[in-house]
């Protein structure tokens, strides 16, 4: 088997050093026909340059001639000294200009192009002094041919019929003619040389195309005499691992030596990986402690639902530290775990229940718009129902839960940052509640619920109305003990004076047993 291969790989070394010489002379022949390609590009673009530059040059100064207005003549200067399409197309088609015969033709052109500018300069004195007028750029050029005696002598009306003469008589145009001619003849001398040139190395491309196509199939065939040389020994005991890789089994132990060695050890850490590979899944997505998604998930939820329509719930546990301080860290882990079974009976499978760290919890709610926040207020009582269960054995503990809608931003941060100052809201608020960023209630009814001492209550709906520095904010659930307020009648709560609620508001009523139900108008 092994003399076999080494004779496969020689031919494949030989065949492939052939190969590789003629693709280099191949790109070699490209190269140069897309060389002369790109000169043959070159040429017409100069010829044409060329023209366009001469028949603007001509227009300006027929203008010039016939309106007497200085502007055409400044147009026909600024062609001349600054933008030089015609100098341009001139050096580079003698740059092209390999052969003595296109380079005649481009001397001629050039020799007609300034006696041509010669006639122009003059038509252009001869208005000038007619007019009695002076241009604004190329008096350097016209200095250098300064009018006859016999011209400067003629009247007015005479030197503008020169002038004009100059312009648009016939040896005016037989210039502009043989001009044209001489570029013409240039190009096409041009030309011609460059096809000669593309056609041998079109044919030098086509000879090489064909040894590679030759060397291709030789190739070709070393490769299927190896294949062929190996096949009952190694290709079809690897499609078989194949298959039972891709139908994810233990593979059989078939083949070649090595291969049923590769098997063996391929098994052995298949099946350890088996055991260990929901476990090291579990613990990199979820919290040891609750079984809830981690942080890390939950960023990745955040970037992930960029593009759609969610909620995002912020929850603390109210007080959590002082619990745990008191009853111990088994107590708390309890009170935590059971916060996680109550969010995730709560809420739906396609919704993802989070903790962030300690007593910080959060809710991906998907697939939720602001209409359906009734959705949320129920699902957020439920669970703070079951948390004020104390039959457990476990102590009452309240939420504060804050929340945003992805339709206010798609960034994330954004979305993180609103849901989080409404829960800051809620907890300067007195804790207990739960509060939307940027949603108005009015018009919703709302279960009653105590409301704090910073809040615009309907009497007759129990709506609750919130307003910050950052936009309208909705509170829900809020509970603030009597004996804890900072109002008595009238005034300024704390919050207020924090500068989130520069408003004064009065206490209208009280309606529960224990007055713990307040309401607040701003005056």
């Amino acid at each position: 088997m092994s003399e076999v291969v080494a004779v496969m790989v020689v031919l494949a070394c030989v065949v492939s050093g052939l190969f590789l010489q003629a693709v280099q002379k191949t790109n070699e022949t490209y190269q140069a026909l897309s060389d002369e390609t790109e000169i043959y590009i070159e040429c017409e673009l100069a010829a044409s340059s060329m023209k366009e530059a001469s028949n603007y040059l001509t227009a300006q100064l027929r203008q010039f001639v016939i309106t007497h207005d200085v502007q055409y003549l400044d147009n026909y200067f600024v062609e001349v000294q600054q933008t030089k399409r015609r100098d341009s197309a001139l050096d580079q088609l003698e740059s092209l200009a390999g052969s003595s015969e296109a380079h005649n033709f481009l001397e001629r052109a050039n020799d007609l192009s300034n006696e041509l500018m010669g006639l122009e300069h003059e038509a252009a004195q001869l208005v000038l002094s007619a007019t009695n007028t002076s241009a604004n750029i190329g008096n350097d050029e016209l200095a250098k041919a300064p009018l006859s005696a016999e011209d400067a002598a003629l009247s007015s009306e005479q030197k503008l019929d020169k002038a004009m003469s100059l312009m648009f008589g016939e040896n005016y145009q037989a210039h502009v003619d043989e001009i044209e001619r001489n570029i013409a003849q240039c190009k096409t001398t041009l030309i011609a040389t460059i096809q000669d040139e593309q056609v041998k190395s079109s044919a030098e491309l086509e000879s090489l195309l064909a040894m590679q196509q030759v060397l291709t199939w030789a190739l070709l065939a070393v490769v299927l005499l190896t294949a062929l040389s190996i096949i009952m020994l190694l290709l079809w005991p690897i499609r078989k691992h194949i298959e039972y890789v891709g139908d994810n089994q233990q593979l059989p132990l078939i083949g070649a030596r090595e291969l049923r060695f590769m098997a063996s050890e391929y098994n052995t850490l298949y099946e350890e990986n088996l055991k260990h590979s929901d476990s090291l899944r579990r613990k990199a997505e979820h919290d040891h402690l609750t079984g809830l998604y981690n942080r890390s998930v939950f960023e990745h939820l955040l970037e992930a639902y960029r593009d759609e329509e969610y909620a995002l719930l912020l929850i603390d546990a109210d007080y959590f530290k002082d619990v745990n301080d008191t009853l111990g860290h088994d107590a708390g882990d309890k009170i935590l775990q059971k916060l996680s079974r109550l969010l995730a009976k709560a809420f739906r499978s396609s919704d993802y229940a989070c903790r962030l760290g300690g007593d910080e919890f959060a809710v991906v709610v998907t697939d939720i718009s602001p209409e359906l926040v009734h959705v949320i207020d129920a699902k957020i009582k439920a669970v703070a129902d079951g948390m004020a269960d104390d039959s457990d054995g476990l102590p009452k503990l309240t939420l504060s839960v804050g929340a945003a809608f992805s339709n206010a931003s798609k960034d994330a941060d954004t979305i993180y940052k609103h849901a989080d100052e409404a829960l800051y809201f809620v907890k300067n608020s007195g804790r207990n509640g739960l509060a939307f960023y940027g949603i108005s209630t009015q018009g919703r009814d709302l279960y009653a619920l105590d409301c704090p001492s910073n809040c615009v209550a309907n009497g007759e709906k129990g709506q609750t109305l919130f307003h910050s520095a950052q936009g309208p904010l909705t509170l829900r659930h809020a509970n603030r003990h009597p004996w804890n307020h900072p109002l008595s009648r009238e005034g300024s709560p704390s919050v207020m004076q924090q500068g989130l609620f520069p408003l004064t508001w009065r206490l209208l009523r009280s309606s529960h047993p224990e007055g713990r139900v307040m309401m607040w108008k701003r005056v």
